[in-house]
């Protein structure tokens, strides 16, 4: 009867369990002790209030979830990395606290660069497809339900399991849903006779 109740909740979760993203603990992210490093060499040109040359650093979230903080996040690696921030007329950092802020970040640039490629930068919300929903169902029913009524498979190549071309919309979700009560209610025909 436990054993029952368990999948019964499983086949529940699967849709939810299928979108979660695998990625969210991965999200690069610059260590927070290097406010410091920008609050002193770098904000008081470009914060929200000055932008010199565009650029805010004061906004600029210190985990990089998009192509666009991480191209800003590599224009501020270059120019520390070149000389050119901070100006010669400004507060200069000591070489050791430079060369700490540009390791940190050019790591945190490697991290973020393989990050957003899995994804073309963009964090994807993925869908068990047919096949594995079929699967998941028949390893914990026992059983292989129709899946013709859930999402065609579009796949990227001859793969069918590629995050970018798993999307899902609300209505997709409902037929997961149809699909798993339908399975738990055969499922629960099946154990009574």
């Amino acid at each position: 009867m436990r054993l029952a109740f368990f999948t019964l909740i499983a086949i529940r979760l699967l849709p939810h369990l299928a979108s979660a993203n695998p990625t969210d603990d991965l999200i690069p992210e610059l260590p927070d002790e290097h406010f410091d490093f920008l609050s002193a060499y770098c904000l008081d040109c470009h914060d929200s209030l000055t932008e010199k040359g565009s650029v805010n650093l004061e906004d600029l979230s210190f985990q990089i979830t998009n192509i666009q903080e991480a191209e800003l996040w590599q224009k501020v690696l270059n120019t520390m990395n070149s000389g050119e921030m901070p100006p010669e007329d400004k507060k200069q950092p000591d070489e050791d606290e430079k060369a700490d802020f540009l390791d940190a970040l050019a790591q945190t640039m490697v991290d973020a660069r393989r990050s957003l490629s899995d994804t073309g930068g963009e964090i994807t919300m993925r869908r068990l497809n047919r096949r594995e929903y079929q699967n998941s169902i028949a390893s914990l029913l026992g059983f292989e339900p129709d899946v013709s009524s859930l999402p065609v498979d579009g796949g990227a190549g001859t793969f069918d399991t590629v995050g970018a071309s798993q999307f899902i919309s609300s209505d997709q979700i409902e037929q997961y849903l149809k699909l798993g009560r339908s399975a738990i209610g055969e499922w629960i025909q099946r154990q009574a006779t």
